[in-house]
């Protein structure tokens, strides 16, 4: 056994230094997900033992997914030229300010700091067996800041996440309507996509448009009712100011869920305060 562990100690060392046996492509990409034994490329990770095996990379979707929403980042307070291997994505968005990180999350105000809570906590039970959460309130607070933290903690823990905008949630509605078939052909297959996320992410939900409410949120209503995952939702509306359609939504997403035998009751969390956008 201890031969074993110097060979694997040496390999692992040839490898972190460069030796010239080792393929460039394993040997030039630093990953936190690589274990001792193991070299990464970027999609998959080798064994140095075993030069044939190979598993997926954990983090290959949680930078295809960093690399989609880098403007949403941005805007969020994730720069486009940080590494978000050496700085995780949801570290960054949760951090709280203070003088030398001028970047953080301000909690002086009505709904970050109990969302910051929630967001540890729903880290901690595992996410896809957590409780839903809602946050709601006016814009420039920081909900799609702490949402978006919450979707790529998800996707470094290795889970199958994803973020719905408004945008296309509306899209998907108006090709469920539509008497195009390949339009309706397409809003199926995003639907079946979102099915299979053990955490999505509902961004900025609804508009003062009720009638565009009323399609989408339909849509909405219908999938939640055959989805069995988690949601974190984001809104800037209050209660009636969406009309019915949100009404009927908001109550579906504040449904209770429960995994194996326990019941959880969705949280909803309100924010208030000053703008504390930067751009």
């Amino acid at each position: 056994m201890g031969d074993l562990a110097q060979s694997v100690g040496s390999l692992v060392a040839l490898v972190t230094q460069g030796d010239s046996r080792v393929a460039p492509s394993r040997r030039a990409f630093v990953c936190p997900k690589t274990r001792q034994d193991e070299t990464c490329d970027g999609r998959l990770h080798y064994s140095v033992i075993d030069d044939g095996d190979s598993r997926p990379c954990p983090l290959d979707r949680y930078r295809a997914v960093r690399a989609e929403l880098a403007d949403a980042l941005e805007l969020a307070g994730y720069s486009k030229g940080r590494n978000p291997l050496a700085d995780p994505v949801h570290q960054v968005l949760l951090a709280k300010w203070s003088e030398t990180n001028r970047g953080g999350l301000k909690t002086d105000y009505t709904g970050p700091g109990e969302a910051l809570h929630r967001a540890h906590e729903l880290a901690g039970m595992g996410f896809g067996s957590g409780y839903h959460l809602l946050m709601h309130g006016g814009k420039g607070l920081g909900k799609t800041r702490i949402g978006l933290a919450l979707l790529f903690w998800a996707l470094w823990d290795g889970k199958r996440a994803c973020r719905v905008s408004w945008a296309d949630l509306v899209k998907v509605a108006n090709g469920q309507s539509s008497f195009d078939g390949e339009a309706q052909k397409a809003a199926e297959l995003t639907i079946d996509r979102w099915r299979k996320q053990t955490l999505i992410l509902f961004d900025d939900l609804g508009t003062l448009d009720e009638r565009e409410n009323e399609r989408a949120f339909a849509t909405l209503g219908s999938f939640l009712d055959n989805y069995s995952g988690q949601i974190v939702a984001t809104t800037n509306l209050r209660g009636a100011t969406g009309g019915d359609a949100f009404i009927r939504a908001q109550d579906r997403l504040m449904a209770t869920r429960e995994i194996k035998g326990v019941r959880l009751k969705a949280v909803a969390v309100a924010f208030d305060g000053p703008s504390q956008r930067r751009v």
